[in-house]
């Protein structure tokens, strides 16, 4: 029996939590996140309307665009190795106040899935559905 493998075209977790967490991290909006990456990516600075598609693909549950993905995961190990630095990214450093990065990704994501079921309870307040 062969030993199961990863398949490359799953995704461990949303890339919606990743790119939450990730904007917690640099203390900037998710929009912001795709902007960054693009940059990184590519070396320059994408107009906004380039990033409005991926963007709302993501917000609306699609999978993330691998420049994406790739600079998630790159701020997130960053972190996790205590080696994250904003001024590599452009940002300035973060002023001493800041809330802690895993209290936004909490409140971030509750505010997601309370927009979610927001919507899923007054659809069917408003006449739509089956």
């Amino acid at each position: 029996m062969l030993p199961q493998q990863h398949a490359p075209h799953v995704r461990e977790e949303p890339d919606i939590e990743a790119v939450a967490e990730t904007a917690a991290l640099l203390d900037v909006g998710e929009f912001d996140v795709f902007m960054l990456a693009y940059k990184y990516w590519h070396g320059e600075r994408p107009a906004e309307r380039m990033i409005e598609r991926p963007f709302m693909r993501q917000l609306n549950g699609g999978a993330c665009p691998a420049y994406v993905r790739h600079f998630t995961r790159l701020v997130r190990l960053q972190a996790e190795r205590g080696r994250l630095d904003r001024t590599e990214y452009g940002l300035s450093a973060p002023a001493p106040e800041s809330m802690p990065a895993e209290i936004i990704v909490r409140l971030s994501l509750a505010l997601y899935a309370g927009t979610i079921a927001a919507i899923f309870f007054m659809v069917p307040m408003l006449g739509g559905g089956a």
